[in-house]
């Protein structure tokens, strides 16, 4: 054991304890790295190590806990669920106020659009109308009710935006637009109507090939609303 006396001599550090606590110290971080999972396997579910999805009911009970200090600080604790579990694919848009829009379709197909939308306030967009119109933030729609109607998968979606003349005056509408083959479809969500056409009926060609259509708004004359819709198709493809 050595002991230091300082200049002043008003105290005494002594390099033993100091030593000690160091090594003390060094051994908790030691075996709190050894102690997390790694970080692709951070959820620690009976003494193993994994990368599994569990409900909140399970990490309240611990059956599930997350296992690794840098994805602890990282984890996402407020997750929205839109769609079942089949429902893959995700469009966004948003309006010109700033309001946003999600929907989700499936893989396989089926005839059900799930939405799920905010307004710019953060204050739900839709209204329930069976329910003196409260604000919710979800939104479903069938399309069953059309004849042999299938389902739609990857899609292009945006907001467009009427005519500011006539009956609907610069009414803003969601339209969603599927990749190769399927449906167009334009939600129409305060009337709860869905307008569809094929896709080779709206591209006037027998073939689409794109996986990802250009869908943008092109010019705005005279409160006339002009939007482009650019796709890929072949020599073999015919003119309808």
């Amino acid at each position: 054991m050595y002991e230091y006396y300082n200049n002043n001599n008003k105290g005494i550090i002594n390099i033993h304890y100091i030593k000690l606590i160091i090594q003390i110290f060094s051994f908790v971080i030691i075996n709190r790295v050894l102690a997390d999972c790694p970080r692709d396997k951070p959820i620690l579910i009976y003494g193993n190590c994994q990368l599994q999805y569990c409900e909140k009911e399970q990490f309240d009970s611990n059956a599930c806990k997350i296992n690794n200090s840098i994805i602890e600080t990282q984890w996402l604790n407020n997750i929205i669920k839109i769609g079942g579990l089949k429902y893959r694919y995700i469009n966004f848009a948003s309006y010109s106020n700033g309001d946003m829009v999600i929907e989700t379709t499936s893989y396989p197909g089926e005839p059900k659009r799930y939405f799920y939308g905010l307004k710019r306030n953060g204050r739900p967009l839709f209204k329930n109308k069976n329910n003196n119109n409260e604000e919710i933030p979800y939104y479903m729609i069938e399309t069953n009710r059309f004849n042999n109607y299938k389902g739609k998968y990857e899609s292009k979606s945006i907001i467009i935006k009427s005519s500011e003349t006539g009956e609907n005056n610069g009414k803003e509408y969601f339209i969603s637009i599927s990749s190769l083959d399927n449906y167009v479809e334009i939600l129409d969500f305060e009337n709860d109507k869905i307008y569809f056409k094929d896709l080779q009926s709206f591209s006037k060609y027998q073939y689409v090939k794109t996986y990802k259509h250009a869908l943008f708004l092109y010019s705005n004359e005279s409160n006339q609303y002009y939007y482009f819709f650019g796709f890929l198709t072949d020599y073999s493809s015919e003119l309808l």
